[in-house]
């Protein structure tokens, strides 16, 4: 956060006092600017962690005393909890001579206000308060805030490292002899692309909240405190493929999916089959020539690991990670897959449902939910995360996870919910819920929502506030055309409308969801949708729908046809929807030499920006997956049994399941590992067919 000078002089300090505790001075300039506030002396400098410091206390009626957490992007966008004394609900912020808007500003008690940080410029600023147009009440924190000079994303990844992770600065000077580490660990491959970007490979770490440090070639260091987080997280960062364009040479890492340790002695194949390396002790291959002047098909093998095929690469570096092939031959009998470390919903959020109420910070009544019409009803409310996927079914969580008027406190309901580390955007809903019948029901009523929540590894985030004053009243017809039929389908339909929030992800709501056979003729009608006012003045209601085969949902199936609107009570029209693709070689049920893939698709509907073919082999024990970019639809393989016969697929019967996807915002020259699965996919479609493999005999 602060230049590293302020550590030197910390140490500078201990070592004048022999050993004692580390002291540093607080200047006039850090006090607060207000009357008959002591300020008391920390125990330690406090470099931005967030951590709030217990002794900070006021005596004074009218007070500002901490912003926390202290720090953060200069894009803004984080909460932070203003703490002080005699704050009202008319409470006014200002960050310098910018004062923030009311729907940044969530009063929580007397002492407390929930903010979302303003954009600002690197450095410190002044925090101030004020209660109404009472300029009396005004109190300033001088340097409350600081700005970092950068910010890192993905800001969480794996502790085997492999993430390739974008520092954005302001105001920097950044050139490709910069140096970055993370927990003072060297972050690889470093490419400036501007003096205010960079890019760069996260090394392997522990787990938790780490700092990132960037030093100049002329010496100059910058820090950020817990700008990189490690942590098995659900979502997939490590792999894929960077750099600049290919011109003769492409460099390939490969690495254990699992450990993340590298493969020495994988077998990379590229030139399109013409150039063979084995990687080093690193899992470095470098492969050149002038066959790699064009976009290359490569091809990574080793033994007892599933091989992988990326179609057309066009840039110069490909980070590759193996799956292992679960076979005692392959290791310990009994061994089982790792899954990588920790789970993934380990870390805990905070915080109270706020209802509004006449009283001044008191805890309201559920007035904008209608009482309860049985005995068998009940107020309850609970609370979410975003959702990756418009088209998620809504799932009703445990009774543990409810929230009723039970757990009132002198402000708002006490809420916990367990959460992977990220920053996340939180959704509550109310209303009455019912568990008597089956299956149970829940109607919600209303809504609120909070965005900026940071939840770092192995910490508990508190203080999180959500206002519940946004009504569930709106509706929306859609017109569905849907992909062509095939012989054997779809002929179901699934439709949800959920609400997107800009990038961050969709809010799923219970009983927005329709189902019909298929083909469609008429609209589809959803209710129960919150009208699209602040806070949700950003957002638009995002139609999705799944055509699918059979009650269970099978293949063939066009999933995640995608309509935006932001008007409600109007008809948006869905046609979107992936063509369903089939294999043209293999042909079903034939047996196939390995060698020549190919895919086809009927014309229309949305555009295809990737195919992912799957194939199995011996019942699910050695997986081969070939992925094939936009304007791709065939490839030839190369014969893996030929350089060894315990390489790639088993002989006998296979099963190839074959997806393509439309991803929004995609480009295949920074492909990663994440979005070779649906989760990542805007909208796909896939069907599986059933077939033999006999290897290639030259």
């Amino acid at each position: 956060m602060r230049r590293i000078g302020v550590k030197v002089k910390c140490a500078w300090l201990c070592i004048a006092v022999l050993h004692g505790a580390c002291v540093p001075k607080i200047s006039v300039d850090q006090r607060a600017s207000q009357p008959d506030v002591p300020v008391p002396v920390p125990s330690a400098i406090d470099l931005g962690s967030g951590t709030a410091n217990p002794t900070i206390i006021g005596t004074d009626a009218l007070a500002l005393l901490a912003v926390q957490p202290n720090h953060g992007a200069f894009s803004g966008g984080q909460l932070a909890i203003l703490r002080g004394n005699g704050l009202t609900p008319e409470a006014r912020v200002f960050f310098g001579d910018r004062e923030l808007p009311a729907a940044s500003i969530q009063p929580v008690d007397s002492k407390r206000l929930q903010i979302v940080i303003p954009p600002g410029t690197p450095g410190d600023v002044d925090v101030a308060t004020q209660n109404g147009t009472d300029s009396a009440s005004r109190r300033t924190l001088v340097g409350g805030y600081h700005f970092d000079t950068f910010f890192v994303t993905p800001a969480v990844g794996p502790t085997a490292g492999g993430t390739e992770i974008h520092l954005n600065g302001k105001g920097t000077r950044w050139d490709n002899d910069t140096q970055v580490y993370i927990d003072l660990q060297i972050c690889t491959s470093l490419r400036a692309l501007s003096p205010e970007e960079m890019v760069c490979t996260a090394p392997r770490g522990t787990s938790g909240a780490k700092p990132v440090r960037v030093q100049t070639a002329d010496g100059v260091q910058v820090e950020v405190a817990d700008a990189y987080a490690y942590s098995d997280s659900k979502n997939n960062f490590r792999g894929g493929l960077s750099g600049n364009a290919l011109n003769g040479k492409l460099e390939v890492l490969v690495f254990d999916r699992n450990s993340g340790k590298p493969l020495s002695g994988a077998i990379v194949i590229g030139g399109n089959g013409s150039v063979v390396k084995l990687a080093d002790a690193a899992g470095r291959a470098s492969l050149e020539g002038v066959e790699l002047a064009s976009p290359q098909t490569l091809t990574v093998v080793t033994r007892c690991y599933q091989p992988i095929t990326l179609v057309d690469i066009p840039v110069e570096t490909a980070t590759v990670y193996l799956d292992p092939v679960l076979s005692p031959a392959c290791g310990k009998p009994g061994a089982t897959r790792l899954t990588g470390g920790a789970s993934l919903y380990t870390e805990s959020v905070e915080g109270e449902l706020i209802w509004p109420d006449i009283r001044e910070f008191q805890a309201g009544g559920w007035n904008n939910v209608p009482p309860p019409k049985t005995a068998d009803e009940h107020f309850v409310a609970y609370v979410f995360p975003l959702a990756y996927d418009p088209t998620s079914a809504f799932v009703l969580p445990e009774t543990y996870d409810a929230v009723t008027p039970s757990d009132r406190t002198n402000s708002g309901y006490r809420f916990s919910l367990r959460s992977y580390p990220d920053t996340l955007t939180l959704y509550a809903l109310a209303g009455l819920e019912n568990r008597s019948v089956s299956p149970p029901l829940f109607i919600p009523y209303v809504m609120g929502i909070i965005a900026g929540v940071k939840v770092d590894p192995e910490r508990t985030t508190q203080d999180v506030f959500l206002q519940m004053n946004i009504p569930l009243d709106q509706s929306l017809d859609v017109q569905i055309t849907g992909p062509e039929l095939t012989a054997r389908g779809p002929n179901r339909l699934d439709l949800s409308v959920a609400v997107g929030i800009a990038d961050q992800g969709y809010v799923i709501l219970p009983g927005a969801q329709r189902k019909s056979v298929y083909p469609v003729v008429e609209a589809l009608d959803i209710v129960g949708l919150p009208p699209l006012v602040p806070p949700l003045s950003d957002a638009v209601y995002v139609a999705g729908a799944s055509a699918y085969t059979g009650e269970s949902g099978g293949v063939p199936r066009s999933r995640g046809a995608l309509g935006k609107t932001a008007l409600s009570g109007q008809v948006l029209a869905l046609n979107q929807f992936v063509q369903i693709p089939r294999l043209t070689s293999p042909a079903p049920n034939v047996t196939w030499d390995g060698r020549m893939l190919a895919v086809d698709w009927a014309n229309g509907g949305a555009d295809v920006d990737l195919v992912v073919v799957d194939i199995s082999s011996g019942a699910g024990l050695v997986d081969w997956t070939i992925v094939l970019p936009r304007g791709k639809k065939n490839v030839e393989l190369p014969a893996l049994s030929a350089l060894s016969s315990d390489l790639g697929l088993v002989p006998g019967s296979i099963t190839l399941k074959v997806s393509s996807a439309r991803i929004d915002n995609f480009q295949y020259g920074a492909l990663s590992y994440g979005q070779l699965s649906p989760r990542a996919w805007a909208a796909y479609a896939v069907d599986v067919v059933q077939g033999r493999f006999a290897p290639y005999s030259p």
